[in-house]
């Protein structure tokens, strides 16, 4: 989430006028005895909007905080926290200033960054102050250096309104919410304002064209499918000259025969600041294959896969650098094989659906100089309630799978900036089921995104546990000292990892592994060219092999790559 940054003449300017009053002792003051002085002690705070409610007179008999007319951004109970530590002490020039860097403090943690303090001349000769508080209040808005999406689309997300207190944290979540969109970025600067009182909100907006295309190449596939991918795609970040989006993309095998698939993903952002995604996928298998160590098991078959998705997310109220959401959505699926997802190749007789329920929960919080992200999902499937959703369509593609189940899977992201942008990754991943999983919802694990140096997918299990750790250098830039291009965005990292994966199947079939244990150490490198090049590489080397009877040998050693060029 991108913070609120403030032009330095201003917040010299805010310094000045907002914190300047220096406390002083009321002017009763010369009306009593230095012993009476020496007495005088903090008793109470009351908060006043103005001047016009002050009571020059003071008052007495007031313990603690209260606040009148005033709309505190927390609770009083957090202020009164605040606070507590100067009751009783000797109400002098030490303590008035103590008090008002302390209500300061209070707006400024309740995301009310702009707000003088002043304490003017009373009576305080009871022990009880009165402070006058005044926020600075919203005036103008107003968009700058956006090319592609317009100043009223872009100004119509921002809720603070005019004349309205400024507050930090709901200007931290419009700012989120515009910046999902990949195709654009919106800063605020803070401005004086050119009514008195007020602050002007500047967004500066780096756009661009909202249409990307890409092509790729990776070696994601499987020996029977085919190891190398070659696909395009195209995303649309203004669909109906909306914040819509919508993305399509075409993946074949490279012999261009064996293998492909279509997907298509929409996202709406809806007026009351929820999304709905709906995501969309086909793909044709036309392969030969064998099972693994039987022999005389040479096969060509045909298949298809299909998927449709619903996703409808709530975001949360966050809380300074943490982001949370709720997710809960429904998905249908239909195939008769899993020759595309690994392990041992089936193909069924019969079309197989698949339903099922989903709620998830994830956050993201950043706090120098550790970044972490954690996200949880089950998936409930009540039964049958569809055509080819018995437990016998079930079993044609599974043993001793069922069409009534439950799961859950989690991942957990923690990058530790250690060292002048050394890093530190660490990916904790799991999955635990009911019972047999039908392929498409087993763990595949091996590969670049689990245990490299293996084949992708080499075994799939119902219930998993994946540990990454990495450590990377700091960025660096290829071109620019090089070639000398000053604006050329490019980024060069170097990365060393210990992978470990651990397999369960819940009930496993004859000449099949219970278990599996995969690890792995390797190097690997990231390179980037923004927003034009994306290319990373990971040579894996096999800690320990794997004996499954159902799983076909290879290299104890595995590069891991892809390429993906756009614009």
């Amino acid at each position: 989430m991108k913070k609120c940054v403030f032009l330095l003449f201003f917040v010299c300017l805010c310094s000045a006028l907002f914190c300047a009053s220096s406390p002083f002792l009321p002017h009763d003051k010369r009306h009593l005895s230095d012993s009476q002085v020496t007495k005088l002690t903090f008793q109470g705070l009351i908060l006043l909007p103005s001047q016009e409610d002050l009571n020059p007179a003071g008052y007495e008999n007031v313990h603690g905080v209260l606040a009148y007319k005033i709309d505190l951004p927390g609770s009083v109970v957090s202020l009164k926290k605040e606070l507590r530590p100067l009751i009783g002490k000797p109400l002098d020039e030490d303590t008035l200033a103590e008090l008002k860097r302390r209500v300061q403090n209070y707006y400024h943690h309740n995301h009310h960054p702009l707000v003088r303090v002043t304490i003017p001349e009373q009576d305080i000769s009871a022990g009880v102050v009165q402070m006058i508080v005044k926020e600075s209040q919203l005036g103008k808005v107003e968009v700058k250096g956006n090319k592609w999406f317009s100043k009223k689309s872009i100004e119509k997300q921002i809720r603070l309104q005019e004349d309205e207190n400024l507050a930090s944290d709901v200007l931290d979540q419009d700012l989120w919410w515009l910046n999902r969109n990949p195709f654009r970025q919106v800063d605020a600067v803070y401005l004086p304002g050119e009514k008195p009182g007020t602050t002007d909100l500047e967004l500066l907006v780096h756009d661009r064209f909202p249409l990307r295309t890409y092509f790729g190449i990776d070696n994601t596939g499987n020996d029977v499918t085919g190891n190398n991918r070659l696909y395009i795609g195209v995303d649309w970040g203004k669909v109906f000259w909306t914040d819509q989006r919508l993305s399509y993309q075409f993946v074949t095998s490279s012999d261009f025969t064996r293998f492909y698939a279509h997907t298509l993903y929409y996202e709406a952002p809806l007026p009351w600041r929820h999304l709905l995604n709906i995501y969309g996928g086909y793909s044709h298998v036309d392969a030969d294959y064998t099972i693994p160590n039987v022999k005389g098991t040479h096969f060509h078959t045909k298949g298809w896969s299909m998927q449709a998705s619903l996703r409808y997310t709530v975001p949360l109220k966050p809380m300074r650098s943490f982001l949370h959401q709720v997710i809960g959505g429904f998905d249908f699926k239909r195939t008769n094989n899993n020759l595309a997802l690994g392990g041992r190749p089936v193909i069924s007789d019969n079309n197989v659906n698949l339903t099922q329920f989903m709620l998830g929960y994830n956050l993201g919080y950043e706090v120098d100089p550790l970044t972490l992200s954690f996200e949880i999902e089950g998936f409930y499937s009540p039964g049958q309630w569809v055509a080819d959703q018995s437990n016998a369509d079930y079993q044609s593609l599974r043993s001793y799978s069922k069409n009534d189940y439950v799961y859950a899977r989690s991942a957990f992201v923690l990058i530790w900036d250690f060292y002048q942008k050394w890093t530190f990754h660490t990916t904790l991943r799991w999955q635990l089921a009911s019972i047999n999983l039908l392929p498409s919802e087993e763990y595949g694990v091996g590969g670049y995104n689990t245990v490299r140096g293996y084949k992708e997918r080499i075994v799939n299990g119902d219930n998993v546990f994946i540990l990454n750790l990495e450590v990377r250098t700091p960025p660096v830039s290829i071109f620019n000292p090089l070639a000398g291009y000053k604006k050329f965005h490019d980024e060069f990292v170097f990365l060393v990892f210990f992978d470990y994966g651990f397999q369960q199947v819940k009930r496993p079939v004859t000449d099949q592994n219970k278990t599996n244990n995969l690890a792995s150490i390797g190097p690997g490198v990231r390179y980037q060219v923004t927003p034009y090049l994306t290319f990373r590489a990971d040579w894996g080397f096999q800690l320990h092999r794997i004996t499954d009877p159902s799983v076909s040998g290879g290299p104890h050693q595995r590069l891991s790559f892809s390429l993906v060029a756009g614009y």
